[in-house]
């Protein structure tokens, strides 16, 4: 260095030491840049959109599984399959093609649930849902030919049903204490039994299982308990088996408009009491 400048090779110098000292720095940074990195990075807009599609996925397979499962309901009671309509058949889960197919056989006659059993659009789920439930014309049942097991096994023992105890009807073939309970307890609720045929209204006591116990049984109707319609108010009204709150409301409503019923058949004018409900309830009215 002469007179305050930096010679040629010193220049030089310096120049390849800044070179190698950027080399230094920066080479890393490059490698890195170029190395494949562990960390899975994903855009926010494809997160999003990750999730829009298992969620959809997600509702479709819960819509597919429960469109595909068909839920059928019990009847509320009873029922004679010959006398419900397209509509019944509906609230039980059936579609309206399945009831008109159905109604078109009870047109025919439906005897037992055999028949019912042998219509094709009818689920088995369905069947073995109502098969307890169904009722049969009477005179199909009584008039059927005892089996020949009853009639080997036939006592003299008759009982009375509306004066039994659980023991007396323990003691005709084919009855143990489940349907002696019930017996005892439907004939409470309806005040007392007119026929015996309404034993086939107890819940399970089915066609076979009456026919077994028929010879065994007889009614004296003489010990009825009454029903005044013109004293009788709503909550005791309703508790009998042939109505619910909406018929008693309406015969207790009729009653209140005219001041009293003259005659039991004018409960008629309520639009809820069919005839087939009256002639039912009848035996057990009075004024």
């Amino acid at each position: 260095m002469k007179n305050g400048f930096i010679s040629k090779e010193n220049r030089r110098g310096v120049f390849w030491l800044l070179i190698v000292t950027l080399f230094i720095i920066y080479i890393p940074r490059v490698l890195l840049f170029f190395s494949p990195s562990n960390d899975i990075k994903i855009d926010q807009s494809k997160i999003e959109l990750l999730n829009k599609k298992t969620s959809y996925k997600h509702s479709f397979k819960k819509h597919t599984k429960k469109s595909t499962r068909k839920k059928y309901k019990m009847p509320k009671s009873k029922f004679n399959p010959n006398e419900y309509n397209a509509l019944d058949w509906q609230d039980l889960g059936l579609s309206k093609k399945q009831a008109d197919v159905i109604i078109a056989f009870s047109k025919r006659g439906l005897k037992s649930n055999e028949d019912l059993k042998k219509i094709y659009v009818l689920p088995n789920e369905l069947f073995l849902l109502i098969k307890d439930s169904t009722i049969y014309p009477i005179e199909d049942i009584v008039n059927k030919p005892l089996p020949l097991e009853v009639k080997n096994k036939v006592k003299k023992i008759i009982v009375e049903l509306n004066n039994a105890s659980s023991d007396d009807l323990l003691k005709i073939v084919g009855v143990g204490p489940y349907f002696s309970n019930k017996i005892i307890d439907y004939r409470e609720r309806l005040g007392g039994y007119i026929y015996k045929e309404q034993l086939l209204e107890i819940w399970k006591m089915d066609a076979e299982k009456y026919l077994r116990i028929a010879p065994f049984i007889t009614v004296n109707n003489e010990s009825i308990r009454f029903l005044n319609i013109n004293q009788i108010e709503i909550d005791d009204l309703k508790k009998h088996p042939y109505l619910n709150w909406n018929q008693a409301n309406s015969i207790v409503k009729i009653r209140n408009q005219k001041g009293s019923y003259q005659k039991i058949d004018e409960i008629k004018e309520s639009v809820l009491i069919t005839e087939e409900c009256f002639e039912k309830l009848k035996p057990y009215l009075s004024l």
